[in-house]
This record gives C-alpha cells, structure tokens and sequence, in this order.
C-alpha cells in the first residue's frame, strides 16, 4: 500500500512537466506564426490562371509592373511570353460561405 502512495507524487510531477513542454511547444508555434518568417512572394502576384489538362495551366504572374505568361505542369515551369499589353486583373474569386449564402437563399432557424 505504500508503494502506490509514492508512485503518486512522481506521476504529478511528471505530468506538470509533460503540461510545461506542451505548453511551451504551443507557445513557440503561436510566436513563429506571429512573427512570420517574411513575405515570400513581395512584388509578385497571379494575374490569371487557365487549367489546359489534368496537371498543366497557363498562368500570367505580374512581376513588378511586367506581366509574363508562364506554361506550369507536374515536372517543370517554362516561361513562354512577356506580355506587350499588361491583363486587367480580375477581381477575387467569392469564398465557399458567400457562395453558399448566396445559392442557399434566406436563412431557415429551427
């Protein structure tokens, strides 16, 4: 009997431990993710994009105020023009819950 009474006291403490890695792992994730590691893609955007097979598209990036058509598929990317005559961007695609409230029609409450 009083085996399992000093057990105890060692499994709290473990378990006070194994809540501060934890703890302090998410935290360290939640201060990366605030801090950011940069910007990644400043200055360059999509413009348009056009599928032309299962894993080939057609996509116009805007560089800066120059705008290039670029052919991508699974192995390789290959620029194909630089555009004269800069594409007027399109404006962004709705989200899944506009869309849905859009085609749902008025809301129903139970």
């Amino acid at each position: 009997m009083s085996d399992s009474i000093s057990v105890v006291p060692g499994l709290g403490g473990a378990l006070v431990a194994l809540a501060l890695v934890v703890a302090l792992i998410i935290g360290l994730g939640w201060l990366l993710r605030r801090v950011g590691t940069g910007t990644g893609g400043a200055g360059i955007r999509v413009v348009a994009t056009l599928a032309v097979g299962v894993k080939e598209r057609l996509v116009v990036v805007a560089v800066g105020e120059q705008q290039m058509l670029i052919g991508v598929t699974a192995q390789q990317i290959t620029a194909l023009a630089t555009l004269d005559r800069p594409l007027a961007e399109a404006e962004p695609a709705l989200g899944f819950a506009a869309l849905l409230r859009r085609h749902a029609g008025p809301a129903v409450r139970p």
